[in-house]
């Protein structure tokens, strides 16, 4: 930019033949009145005097200037009220922004639709989802165990992952809508004629059931549920599943490496039952449900959230990370 006659001169780029010099090159920063740098660069611009143009001050800012300080604000005043006599209210003045207009296409008779929204049960079809099982017993000790591990297994592995509150009976054959199903107690039990007769159906269709001892083998669960499945598969016993076994090593490294199973409370391995050689119940033994609840949700600065039962937060991780071992385990052995 230039200094000419009083006015600040902007140089426009020409056009001119290959090799020849232009008559008003300019190189650097190019300056500008009162000795201030502009801050575009003008490096290698050929720059012609006959595209000069100059900025001539705006005229609105001119007359600003001559006007005074009064002048200028009861001009603006002005302004502001001038739209408030047409309007007919408050409303009037602020009208509330148009909704679009969404154009759908009308569908042809005998034309099948290519896009739809997903109902609730289409969104749950490649959901890892657990229910909640109820029986004779005290089937909901821990009540934000299965919600904060859904939450835990959701954000870490990036899974569509459900959580449906509602617990199901044994007997309900909504049961087989649902590839998972969890139990957790302290108290013995025994299940109806009913609830076995559904379970072997549940489980030797495909079914698992995972198991969580809550008292990890200080109470009368874990005997009831050994009895209990002996009576449903008479002659059939339990695998341990330990990091040296040929067929379950690979629990302790799908997701995060473990050398041994996490047992904050017993000295028992996780135990299996096989069915058609697949895994048909799953058995934790160290109560991997106490560790999972919570007294308060998660925040970004506590993102397991404040734990129950005097488990640490680093004895919660442990659990969580192998918890997601054995639920990726499942999913695809």
């Amino acid at each position: 930019m230039h200094k000419n006659d009083g006015f600040l001169v902007r140089c426009r780029p020409a056009r001119r033949k290959a090799g020849s010099p232009g008559p008003c090159s300019t190189y650097g920063f190019s300056r500008a009145p009162l000795g201030r740098q502009d801050f575009a660069p003008r490096v290698g611009l050929e720059l012609y005097p006959r595209f000069f143009r100059p900025l001539r001050p705006s005229p609105h800012r001119t007359l600003l200037k001559k006007m005074g300080k009064a002048q200028a604000f009861a001009l603006l005043i002005f302004g502001l009220w001038l739209p408030t006599l047409s309007a007919q209210s408050f409303t009037d003045l602020f009208p509330p922004a148009k909704e679009k207009k969404v154009i759908k296409a009308e569908k042809k008779e005998g034309e099948e639709e290519l896009f739809h929204e997903e109902t609730e049960e289409e969104k749950l079809i490649d959901a890892f989802t657990m229910r909640h099982i109820r029986f004779s017993s005290d089937w909901n000790p821990d009540p934000t165990a299965l919600p904060q591990f859904t939450y835990q297994f959701r954000k870490v592995m990036r899974m569509r992952c459900k959580m449906i509150d509602e617990a199901l009976e044994l007997s309900d054959p909504e049961i087989f809508k649902w590839p998972f199903l969890w139990m957790h107690a302290h108290n013995s039990f025994k299940f109806t004629k009913a609830e076995r007769e559904n379970l072997v159906k549940y489980l030797t269709r495909g079914g698992v059931l995972i198991a969580d001892d809550c008292s990890a083998g200080g109470a009368g669960w874990l005997p009831s549920l050994r009895a209990e499945v002996g009576k449903m598969f008479p002659g059939k016993g339990w695998d341990v599943v330990t990091p040296d076994h040929k067929r379950f090593s690979k629990l302790f490294k799908i997701s995060y490496e473990y050398k041994t199973t996490i047992k904050t409370i017993s000295s028992l391995h996780n135990e299996v039952f096989l069915l058609d050689d697949r895994i048909a119940i799953f058995l934790i033994n160290d109560d991997y449900g106490c560790q999972w609840e919570v007294s308060s949700p998660p925040t970004s600065a506590n993102p397991l959230g404040n734990g129950m039962h005097g488990f640490n937060s680093e004895q919660r991780k442990r659990c969580f990370e192998f918890s997601f071992n054995i639920m990726l385990y499942l999913l695809t052995h």
